[in-house]
């Protein structure tokens, strides 16, 4: 029986130990690790979105013992995963300071000294969002209305879309500061609108359907999703003006029939009977 001595056993171990680190080495180096600051790095699943429901691409970057949250400012995600490779790069030559300054700069006093308007909110929401034009057409045309009942608003003009009356009326409501927009003024607003229809069960019906249906619309461009990107430049007060306000229950939109085909099918029976009554009999 042949056996290995200790010698001849450490001699044999050597090249299978190494054949198989060669091998692992090879297949590690065959998988190529990017750097952030190569835009190929975040065109990599997961390292861009489009949080909260917002239209452009953000990212987060966490270096230097920091962790920040940066827009992109771009709807491309080529373009968008470039100018993240950029920003990562300046953070690390320039420091995170340099880098806030440069890429997310913070509202100047003179900004947050403005009132914001329901002009600047519908233009900064509409910016942010994805949701399709006609549909923000619908969000703004909701809260102009309500601020215009709500402030009293002059509706001359409103109708006249060919000489300019229109633009003039949505100018006027764009104007408005969205801090004299309060949740007491939407409720009033709400109640009044309910209240003008008491005695009238098919109009109390309709004008419930009608104020839930603004509400709704209107209190999307407030939407939690939208929010954090419409700070990014502007200010919104705190309550929203839509905070506590809550929908009316609608009623059942679910037809009942009021025919009763019982007492259909017995009037038929006896005027069919009263009809064959009066019939002269025929002789043979």
């Amino acid at each position: 029986m042949n056996t290995l001595n200790g010698d001849q056993l450490q001699s044999s171990m050597p090249e299978t130990i190494d054949s198989g680190l060669t091998a692992g080495n090879k297949k590690s180096r065959s998988k190529t690790v990017l750097s952030k600051g190569d835009a190929r790095y975040w065109l990599e699943d997961g390292r861009l979105f489009k949080n909260h429901g917002g239209a452009e691409y953000s990212c987060r970057f966490t270096t230097l013992n920091r962790r920040e949250h940066i827009s992109l400012d771009s709807q491309n995600k080529k373009t968008a995963a470039a100018k993240a490779a950029e920003i990562y790069s300046f953070i690390q030559s320039s420091g995170w300071d340099s880098a806030l300054d440069r890429y997310k700069p913070k509202l100047t006093t003179e900004a947050f000294s403005k009132p914001v308007t329901v002009g600047a909110l519908i233009e900064a929401a509409t910016k942010v969002s994805s949701a399709r034009r006609q549909t923000l057409e619908g969000y703004a045309k909701a809260l102009r209305l309500i601020v215009s009942e709500v402030h009293g608003v002059s509706s001359d003009g409103k109708f006249d879309a060919y000489t300019g009356g229109l633009k003039k009326w949505r100018a006027r409501v764009d104007a408005v500061a969205i801090d004299t927009v309060t949740p007491a003024g939407i409720l009033a607003w709400k109640n009044k609108r309910l209240r003008d229809t008491d005695g009238d069960p098919l109009g109390k019906r309709r004008a419930i359907v009608t104020v839930n249906s603004l509400m709704r619309n209107a209190k999307a461009l407030f939407g939690k999703k939208l929010l954090p990107f419409v700070e990014q430049s502007i200010t919104l007060p705190r309550p929203l003006p839509f905070d506590g306000v809550t929908l009316e229950k609608e009623p059942s939109l679910r037809y009942v029939s009021k025919i009763d085909p019982f007492s259909i099918l017995t009037k038929s029976k006896e005027e069919m009977a009263e009809t064959l009554s009066r019939r002269p009999q025929s002789h043979f």
